[in-house]
């Protein structure tokens, strides 16, 4: 009998652990930002679902709000008319990421294969040129490149 009283009492004080202040503190600013950051998170979404229900005309004139004004389902009678148009989008969609994600795993699964083998001759010069590439992406330069030859921004 005794053996299971300590055995509750072990376990009920693992539990319980004591917080110092400082703890509290540090715990209550996490929570706290992290709330505000969730609901920084669920704004835009919050947006696009009131201006769903907007009107087009009160939206031009007087912008996007989280209330909306002159309450209209008309964008969901419009989406429900055109299912096809949705439906065919949403087959693209799981087709491509479907035969994207299966090709890219069995490339990937290939690489793996042959750069583990100690006998492939190009081991060192393949996984060399897959770490270099990881370690310098597109970064700054090309970006520069793309906004003043293509979109000629220069000095913006």
């Amino acid at each position: 009998m005794k053996e299971k009283e300590i055995t509750k009492t072990k376990k009920n004080n693992a539990n319980s652990i004591k917080l110092d202040i400082s703890d509290k503190i540090v715990r209550g600013f996490g929570y706290t930002f992290i709330t505000c950051f969730a609901l920084a998170c669920l704004f835009p979404f919050l947006l696009i679902i009131s201006t769903s229900f907007s009107t087009e005309d009160l939206i031009r004139r007087t912008g996007f709000t989280i209330i909306p004004k002159g309450f209209t389902t008309y964008s969901y009678g419009l989406i429900f008319r055109n299912y096809k148009q949705i439906v065919g989008a949403y087959a693209v969609t799981i087709t491509m990421t479907v035969c994207g994600t299966a090709l890219g795993l069995i490339l990937i699964a290939m690489t793996g294969y042959a750069l583990q083998r100690k006998d492939f001759p190009f081991r060192n010069v393949i996984s060399f040129y897959i770490y270099f590439t990881t370690l310098f992406q597109a970064g700054l330069a090309p970006f520069y490149l793309l906004m003043t030859n293509t979109y000629h921004l220069k000095d913006n």
